[in-house]
């Protein structure tokens, strides 16, 4: 049975932390919904040129490639933190998939939210919607 998760409202390093644990522990397909509703804490524009520097570094044609749509770069900070290089990491990979908003699919009532992954306090935060917006996606 797949296990679906939002991602509306939580932190993106948390998230990506329990949903890492998620696919590599568990065998079963894992779906993050609201992509582009989870937050990144920190003053907008320090967080805007971190992924802006992330986002410039390398070429074109050598990379390494950094994704600007929302839901790519959830998945990107998701592989960041399983071992991509093995093939056990690799297979935990293919097993996620992430959606911007809430796909016809996905019923309503499977939909499971991250309490760890929520935010302690209310501070200064950037959604991963405006990030993307920033790198240049059409969100």
């Amino acid at each position: 049975m797949t296990k679906v998760f939002d991602a509306g409202g939580c932190v993106l390093g948390r998230l990506a932390s329990e949903l890492a644990q998620q696919i590599l522990h568990d065998d079963e397909p894992v779906k993050v919904v609201n992509a582009e509703q989870a937050i990144v804490t920190g003053e907008k524009n320090d967080v805007l040129e971190t992924y802006r520097n992330k986002y410039h570094r390398g070429t074109e044609r050598k990379g390494p490639h950094f994704p600007r749509a929302p839901h790519r770069l959830v998945k990107r900070t998701v592989r960041g933190m399983i071992p991509y290089d093995q093939a056990r990491g690799r297979n935990a990979y293919e097993r996620l998939k992430c959606y911007i908003g809430v796909p016809e699919d996905v019923d309503e009532s499977e939909i499971q939210s991250l309490d760890d992954a929520q935010p302690k306090s209310v501070r200064e935060h950037v959604t991963v919607a405006e990030i993307s917006r920033d790198l240049g996606a059409k969100v």
